[in-house]
This record gives structure tokens, sequence and C-alpha cells, in this order.
């Protein structure tokens, strides 16, 4: 089955942005009717709305649209559903263009973002004291705004995508662009096209392959820093014990007879009672022998080869910087369930 992004009922966030360095995006453009998700302060994001100006390219089935999902389907060749075990997904719109796809996703980070603050601040509510009178009314405003807006949302979600909380959905690519983020002659990044996927195959084999070298990386990054912590525990163990042994000599020196009590006055010291000038420090005084470096360890073979394999085929490097603008998507929807 080809690989889709999942938008969960409780977290409407589409765009994942990977470690390693990989963008998503974020290129310069003109400010469209919703901020980012994470732009401006808590308060802004939970109260602000939509724009009431259906986006260009948003395509579909809103709200009181005759078209059905195999019209649709086959205008914009596009399959009209999503098979998966849990129950298929049926198409409900096709957006197309980069600017509507990231108004899209903006609107979906912003309306996810929305419903898990309103969801917080409610439990937040319960939680507080009867006595607490002035902040249960302060709190109860806020919650009350932002309920307010995220209505108004939704009703614009409805009207445009056919977006609805009823439902599950997911988000399929059918056309997207690949950049690497440069940095231009005025120090301001610049973005760079190098590949473009066109069909949802070939979007699916990237993220694929993206992913699993994602995720080898982590298990190799942990790998390293176990060996790390368990390299330091072994070095300080070993320096506390030559420590302690260097200690005990000290204590019973070299030669001494414990069942003498004294010597003859006149006779020599014991050797070891005093060390000569220039004797070298006890054992376990001199520093700890050095730990391997871990820092930086060298990928595997494995994970070396498939870097290589994601240059020479999408020219995606993923230690570098990169951003994907999606050009053409299918929403598809089913029934939520209830847990």
């Amino acid at each position: 089955m080809n690989m889709r992004i999942m938008i969960p009922v409780l977290a409407v966030a589409i765009v994942v942005a990977f470690a390693i360095g990989f963008v998503v995006g974020k290129q310069a453009r003109p400010a469209g009717p919703v901020a980012a998700a994470g732009a401006g302060s808590v308060d802004d994001r939970l109260t602000r709305k939509i724009g009431t100006t259906p986006p260009d390219g948003a395509g579909g089935a809103p709200e009181g649209n005759s078209v059905t999902p195999e019209e649709m389907a086959k205008a914009k060749n596009v399959p009209v559903t999503v098979e998966d075990p849990g129950g298929d997904y049926q198409l409900i719109a096709v957006i197309e263009g980069a600017e509507a796809n990231r108004k899209l996703t903006e609107n979906l980070q912003l309306v996810g973002a929305q419903r898990q603050n309103l969801v917080a601040m409610s439990r937040e509510y319960e939680g507080l004291p009867a006595g607490a009178v002035q902040q249960r009314e302060l709190l109860a405003g806020r919650i009350n705004r932002v309920q307010q807006t995220l209505a108004k949302n939704l009703e614009f979600m409805a009207k445009n995508y056919g977006y609805s909380l009823r439902f599950n959905y997911r988000l399929v690519p059918h056309a997207a662009a690949l950049y690497a983020i440069t940095t231009g002659a005025d120090g301001k990044p610049a973005p760079e096209l190098v590949h473009r996927f066109e069909d949802a195959e070939s979007y699916a084999e990237f993220q694929k392959m993206r992913e699993e070298y994602m995720l080898l990386s982590v298990t190799e990054a942990k790998q390293a820093a176990a060996a790390k912590a368990e390299a330091e525990k072994a070095a300080a163990e070993k320096a506390a014990a030559e420590k302690a042994a260097a200690a005990a000599a000290i204590e019973t020196p070299e030669g001494a007879d414990p069942a003498e009590e004294g010597a003859p006055a006149g006779t020599e010291e014991p050797a070891g009672t005093e060390e000569p000038a220039g004797a070298e420090e006890p054992a376990g005084e001199e520093p700890a022998e050095a730990v391997p470096a871990f820092a930086n360890p060298e990928p595997s073979p494995e994970l070396a080869m498939m870097r290589e394999e994601m240059i020479t085929k999408f020219k995606y490097d993923p230690l570098k910087k990169f951003q994907v603008n999606l050009e053409k998507t299918a929403l598809y929807a089913r029934p939520g369930t209830s847990n």
C-alpha cells in the first residue's frame, strides 16, 4: 500500500519536520490568511481565525456541492478511495497549487492546535479548586473565546474542504517539489529545486526511504551514546579502584613488620614510611585513561548506503537542509471511531 500522511482527529498536523536538518514548507512567501501555527503568542494562536476567502486551488466537495467523489476522482486523475484495514477512506477534496496546499496545511495545524489546547484548558479548569473563583472565571473566558474561534474555523474548513470533526483524514500527495536550502549572496536562505515528484508512488517511496534512514540513524546514535556511557563508567570505576589501592599501600608500607611496636633509637625507618625527593606519585593519582570518542560516530555501512541511494535517486542529502512543497494533494475521509 502507498504510504500516506495521517491526520488524526485529535492531532491534525499533517507535515512533520524530521530531524537531520529536514524542513517542511519554510520557504519565504507572502503572508496568507492564516499564520503558521506556532507564530505569535499562545493566546494569539488560540483565537486566530481562518480567512473567509476560499483558497485558490481548493477544488473538491465543499458542503452543498453536488460533485460526487467518483466525478472528482476522474476529473483530477486521483483514486476515489484509499484502502485501509480499519475502513476505506473516500475522496472529499483535491487541492492543487503550492500556495493552496500551504494554506490547507496551516489551517489544519491551526485547528489541531486549537482543539488540543481547548482540551488542555478544560482539564485545567476541572482541576482548579472551587475557591479559586478568579482563576476559574479567567480560564472560563479563555475557553469560551477559543470555542467560538474554533467553531468559525471549522465552519470555514467544512465549506471549503468538506472537513468535519466527525471524520478521520488522510492527505495523499500526488505532486511535490523538493528544494535544497542554501545560503544566497545576501546571506538569506535560497531554495534550489533539486527534484520533482510527479505521482503519489514516487513521493511515498521518498518518504519511506527518509523515515527508514532517520530511524536507523537514531538507533545508531543511541547505541553510540550507550557505549560512551559504559566506557565512562568503566573508566571511573578503574580510577576509583586504583586510588583505593594507592591509599591502602600508604597505610601499610612495604617491608614494615606489623609485629614490631617500634625500632631502637638511631635505626633506619622502615622502608616506605617516607618518600625520597622526586619519587613518583602513588598509582591512581594520574589522569584516568582517555575515554573513546563517541560524539560523532562513523555511520554504519548500511546507513551510509541509504544516504547515498537518496542522493542518487532524489538529490536529497539527509545531513543537509531541504524543504518539500506540496503541489497537488488529495484529501480522503472516513467516519471517526469513538474510543
